[in-house]
């Protein structure tokens, strides 16, 4: 292991950390001994946060392992033939980012933020559940789930350190961003015989749905839109609803954060992945980007020097008002083309009369997808198809609280700390999250949410920077 100071300053150690965690991710996915991948993603971890220049290549070597999972699962897993244990290693990218936390808390390189309290009621509210919890293997999928954007947000608040890390973080981010919407297309005119031959059996095998991927694409591949079917552009993500929250980030950041001086380059590749997002059908997507840009367009209109109202009290009348607009579309969708969408807005009122008869809990893993019951009554009751839904049918009205209470918390460090009144724009971002999840069910998941809070973080880090010295 390189000691010296010199030494960990090299590119090479970058270069390392990143074939350590990729080679033994694919090695077990070639032959099934997860184990492998484990270490390798927690000796990476400790090799990386020794980094001490260009610390936003540890954000970003996070945002590849999520960008490139379920192709490393597929594509070595198909050369491989092996399916047994990929489940497991759907969860490298997570482990990965909890030891990247856990050794920059130990090496004393990063401290608790006040986004640590909220996550300890979080915590509670899950220790709490537990006891009337499921399975082991369900309830660890839903703790991931509900600490992920917790790691990420404080591990981009570290290796984002400053602005001029942040504007070259979303330089290289649109770049994979590219790559992603090249393969996206190609596999979208090459369909399930390219897919096949990228191994799409495997990793729907490993998300727990074997069978999908055996004979065609699998069905989530296709939607409607305002009763218009297509098809789903799912790229190396193998996911096109995941894939939508991907692109999202990218045209807000690359509008917002100026990481070149050319407005129409900003501008053209916010057009570019907006048309990524069309392409995926991924209607979270859509809704964190509209959401947004109703937002930024409300708080430049409440920010005029004739209006006389302050940023902040432009900022939250500016949220409350797109939370009504888009709250009220979506009302208007639901009951005029939701289509397939219809499952979402079922779910969120008949869970919500669930959770007001049983406002404690069910217990983690319970409910939704998770249960064991037929009835599509019954899972559709129990959150099936709303991640806040489900998170309050599991946790109860308390677990719910935490939750909103952690994304008000970092909208309130964003709009406290931000480096200025453009990038004040990037607070809304958390309680939009929040809001998307009342109609998205992969909104915590990893390869969702976390290109979203590892960038909130980034905004900060100045500020808390100063704070610790």
């Amino acid at each position: 292991m390189l000691q010296s100071k010199t030494a960990i300053q090299w590119p090479s150690y970058y270069i390392i950390s990143v074939i350590v965690v990729f080679s033994t991710f694919a090695i077990s996915a070639m032959t099934g001994f997860y184990y492998l991948a484990i270490i390798g993603a927690m000796f990476s971890a400790l090799l990386i946060t020794d980094i001490e220049v260009y610390k936003e290549f540890i954000a970003f070597t996070i945002l590849l392992l999520i960008s490139f999972q379920n192709f490393i699962i597929g594509y070595f897993g198909h050369i491989g033939e092996q399916f047994q244990n990929l489940t497991y290693l759907t969860q490298i990218p997570f482990i990965f980012l909890v030891f990247t936390y856990i050794f920059l808390i130990l090496k004393r390189k990063l401290k608790f933020s006040k986004l640590t309290i909220t996550i300890l009621f979080i915590i509670c509210s899950i220790a709490f559940a537990l006891s009337k919890g499921g399975n082991v293997s369900d309830s660890l999928l839903q703790v991931r789930n509900l600490t992920t954007f917790y790691f990420a947000f404080e591990v981009g608040r570290y290796s984002i350190s400053d602005i001029k890390a942040l504007k070259h973080f979303v330089k290289i981010y649109i770049i994979l961003a590219y790559v992603m919407l090249f393969f996206g297309v190609l596999l979208l005119i090459g369909s399930y015989d390219l897919y096949k031959m990228i191994g799409i059996e495997n990793v729907y095998f490993a998300k727990g749905l074997p069978g999908e991927g055996t004979m065609a694409m699998p069905g989530r591949f296709t939607t409607d839109i305002f009763h218009v079917h297509i098809q789903r552009m799912g790229s190396l993500y193998y996911e096109p609803v995941t894939l939508s929250y991907f692109f999202s980030a990218v045209a807000i950041f690359s509008y917002i954060v100026e990481w070149t001086k050319s407005v129409l380059l900003r501008k053209s590749t916010s057009i570019i992945m907006t048309f990524g997002i069309l392409l995926t059908g991924g209607k979270g997507g859509m809704l964190i980007v509209a959401s947004i840009i109703i937002s930024s367009v409300l708080f430049k209109f409440f920010s005029l020097e004739t209006i006389h109202l302050k940023s902040t009290t432009a900022f939250w009348i500016s949220t409350v008002i797109s939370f009504v607009i888009v709250g009220c579309f979506s009302n208007f969708y639901g009951q005029e083309y939701a289509g397939p969408a219809a499952a979402h807005f079922n779910t969120i009122e008949k869970t919500w009369q669930t959770i007001v008869n049983t406002p404690f809990g069910h217990g983690i893993a319970q409910g939704g997808f998770n249960s064991d019951s037929g009835n599509m009554e019954d899972i559709m009751s129990t959150g099936a198809e709303s991640a806040l839904m489900s998170f309050g049918y599991q946790l109860g009205i308390q677990g719910v609280l935490a939750i909103f209470l952690s994304f008000y918390v970092m909208t309130k460090m964003v709009i406290t700390n931000s480096h200025g009144q453009k990038y004040l724009l990037l607070a809304f971002i958390p309680l939009t999250l929040f809001g998307a999840s009342l109609f998205q069910l992969n909104t915590y998941t990893p390869q969702a949410i976390i290109p979203f809070v590892m960038l909130i973080g980034g905004n900060i880090a100045d500020f808390e920077k100063e704070r610790y010295k």
